[in-house]
């Protein structure tokens, strides 16, 4: 590991000279089932798929992958742990994808030989291993049985809960949200009311977005209608028929183009719908074509 990667050594006995004592300094890895994923995968995924049907169709080779990266990972430990690190932890984030036996076989058992095989010291010179599962609460009591020192636990599960599972055999650590951070103190709150109701009252002057009816399914390839107003700043448009009501024409409402009607046809004359040329938002309502 000095070899391939003496950047991250040299790192950390930076840091620890730089940090003087003041704060412990954390080196971690990634688990072998995580860095499997992204191993195998290309990349991040949404349902990790190609791994999983890996581990239902190969599982002694997926076995042969996790073992080689589970020996990578302790070697990389124990060089940071050897450079200056103070205390050592695991990133398992993709555990939870797993189903609980599925978690058992190709990460638990992984995990396990990390925390046995990795040389940590004794006593006052031991170096603490930490045990981070992202979605894992449901394996916390198996967890503190592989010789860690400490479990990370994630927002989804109260301490109470966990402090329960684990029953005090190791220390907990973490539970705080990813936007827990940068939440701003109470008192900004009642400054940010009346921003709030300012940004609320401009966007109330913002021009109307056109409303989109995909219809009951959008279908991939297919543009969605849009429906559209008349006036208000949108194109005009050329050609209306209006409804005629109680004498009144209705604004507004648009209707299909009729046939020619003959003026003063008998036939025709009382279902004839009055015209109406609308340009730029103005209506211009034309005589009606029946005369007496």
């Amino acid at each position: 590991m000095e070899t391939e990667l003496r950047y991250v050594m040299d790192a950390v006995r930076v840091i620890r000279r730089e940090l003087d004592g003041s704060v412990p300094l954390i080196g971690f890895s990634g688990s072998p089932w995580t860095l499997a994923c992204y191993m195998v995968e290309g990349g991040g995924s949404k349902d990790f798929a190609r791994i999983k049907a890996m581990a239902l169709n190969e599982p002694a080779a997926l076995h042969q992958l996790l073992s080689v990266v589970t020996d990578a990972v302790i070697a990389y430990l124990a060089a940071q742990r050897a450079a200056g690190a103070q205390v050592l932890q695991v990133f398992d984030t993709w555990g939870g994808v797993l189903s609980p036996g599925m978690y058992r076989e190709f990460s638990l058992r992984y995990l396990t030989r990390i925390a046995q095989e990795l040389e940590r010291g004794q006593g006052d010179q031991r170096t603490p291993l930490i045990l981070f599962g992202k979605g894992t609460g449901l394996h916390l009591g198996a967890l503190a049985d592989t010789g860690a020192d400490a479990l990370g636990v994630d927002w989804t599960l109260d301490l109470s809960d966990a402090l329960a599972r684990t029953g005090g055999r190791v220390a907990l650590q973490g539970n705080l949200g990813p936007r827990h951070p940068v939440r701003q103190p109470r008192g900004h709150r009642t400054r940010r009311r009346p921003r709030a109701r300012q940004l609320r009252r401009r966007q109330r002057r913002l021009p109307r977005r056109p409303r989109i009816q995909p219809g009951p399914r959008h279908v991939p390839g297919h543009e969605p209608r849009t429906r559209r107003r008349a006036g208000r700043g949108r194109a005009p448009v050329e050609q209306a028929l209006i409804h005629r009501r109680g004498g009144q024409p209705t604004n507004g409402r648009l209707y299909p183009q009729t046939p020619a009607v003959t003026p003063n046809d008998p036939a025709t004359c009382r279902a004839t719908p009055w015209v109406a040329t609308r340009r730029a938002g103005k209506n211009s309502s034309h005589a009606s074509p029946c005369i007496g």
